[in-house]
């Protein structure tokens, strides 16, 4: 092993001009006109640095707010991390450069009065060095257009100020675009797939990189290679559960259950990678979350494909085997009463399956629809509506449990104000229930 001290500014230039694939640089100290030095002129894809934003390296000039415009222009990924010190140059982390070399013309160059630094090379990276690498991108912070602007403006106030003067820097309030990355769902078909590879049961399949995969998931996942299996589950579920991401992904599974179309049009709604990934491409991803949801929680959650497209959904309450004392109809499904003339005008009821199976014996029907269709009538709805439960019988996307039983969630006392099948007929003169809601 040779410690490369000569000329390192060439060095990087010629070990990423041969790279087709990913780009990392991780390095608290880096100046715009080095990276572009270092980096081959079509290296506008793929590109991932790590760098430190500490206020007193700001304050130094020695890390520099103005590398987020460059990387937005070129289309890098920028994160920020005030614990690093470590150097590190990768192509597709499966070899490297490791030293004591800043990105700067003072480390990198050979002219009079510049640093003496040192890169060692690399040949291949094992398994745990690029599992912890991955866990240094996955620990730090996303840098975005909102979190540049607060960095940007916090120095141009205080780039005069002396460092013992420095205030702190602005929280960022509501900040969460890297927790809602693509890069935070599991990259692995399924869990038992990830111990496969991790157990070496399995080889991976290195035409997709699957291998990468595995990498990812161990460090978003917070996991090592040498945890006994039952231990190795229980860690990874705790720690996907755990994920901003998953936790709002998971408000929109109930028993009735999600599409597959309806989650991919959510992710792709609400996640934060730029450019928004297209439809098409977030079919494995969706694919394999489903079978996380699954493997990790299977006596909460299922799939079933009964057409064409799989569903995700909630298996509590599915399997309350109980029947309506008045109407012979089970509990846990959705039923529907409506007005005379319904849907041209009135409005029409829906049993909130989780209120039902509450009261145990009777359905309990509460205000669904309001017609003719409008926003300020659909506010009157005791469910609520959503984009992500539209399908061919559900047109307007209404809620499958009412606005009660979603917000505490899952109450164990029946909330007040629901309506028995007798109080309907009270109401409305009608008693004709239906499982459809326009039918």
């Amino acid at each position: 092993m040779m410690i490369e001290f000569k000329d390192l500014e060439g060095l990087l230039r010629d070990y990423f001009s041969s790279n087709d694939n990913r780009i990392l640089i991780i390095c608290p100290f880096i100046s715009n006109s080095m990276l572009e030095s270092i980096l081959p002129g079509d290296a506008n894809q793929n590109v991932t640095i790590v760098t430190s934003w500490r206020k007193d390296h700001l304050r130094n000039r020695v890390s520099h707010v103005d590398l987020f415009p460059l990387a937005e222009e070129r289309g890098w990924t920028l994160y920020h991390n005030d614990k690093l010190h470590l150097k590190f140059y990768s192509n597709n982390l499966e070899d490297g450069f490791i030293g004591s070399a800043n990105l700067t013309g003072k480390a990198l160059m050979d002219r009079p009065g510049d640093n003496i630094e040192g890169l060692i090379y690399l040949e291949n990276l094992d398994f745990d060095d690029r599992v912890f690498i991955e866990s240094i991108i996955a620990q730090s912070g996303l840098v975005t257009q909102e979190v540049y602007d607060v960095y940007r403006d916090w120095y141009e106030e205080n780039k005069q100020e002396l460092p013992e003067e420095l205030p702190p820097i602005p929280s960022i309030q509501n900040n969460n675009s890297d927790d809602f990355l693509i890069s935070k769902l599991p990259a692995t078909d399924s869990p038992s797939r990830l111990w496969s590879l991790v157990s070496n049961e399995s080889e991976p399949d290195y035409e997709w990189r699957e291998d990468l995969a595995m990498v990812h998931d161990l460090a978003l996942f917070g996991l090592t290679s040498k945890l006994p299996k039952d231990e190795f589950i229980r860690v990874l579920k705790k720690s996907f559960f755990s994920k901003p991401f998953v936790k709002l992904f998971s408000e929109q599974i109930d028993e009735e259950g999600l599409h597959f179309g309806a989650a991919k049009e959510w992710i792709q709604n609400n996640c934060t990678t730029v450019p928004t990934p297209y439809r098409k491409e977030l079919t494995p991803i969706v694919k394999s979350l489903y079978n996380w949801y699954a493997e990790l929680d299977p006596e909460k959650f299922e799939t079933i494909e009964p057409n064409v497209s799989k569903i995700l959904r909630l298996k509590t309450g599915l399997t309350f085997d109980k029947y309506c004392e008045i109407t012979g109809r089970r509990l846990d499904r959705s039923w529907y009463v409506s007005s005379s003339g319904f849907p041209d005008d009135g409005v029409q009821y829906k049993s909130c399956p989780w209120c039902s199976k509450l009261h145990g014996s009777r359905l309990i029907f509460r205000l669904g629809r309001v017609y003719p269709d409008s926003d300020s009538n659909r506010t009157k709805s005791e469910f609520g509506f959503t984009p992500q439960r539209r399908n061919r019988s559900n047109l307007d996307g209404i809620q499958t449990w009412c606005k009660p039983c979603r917000s505490i969630p899952k109450p164990t006392k029946l909330p007040p104000g629901g309506l028995t099948i007798d109080d309907l007929d009270d109401m409305i003169g009608t008693s004709y229930i239906s499982s459809r809601p326009f039918g």
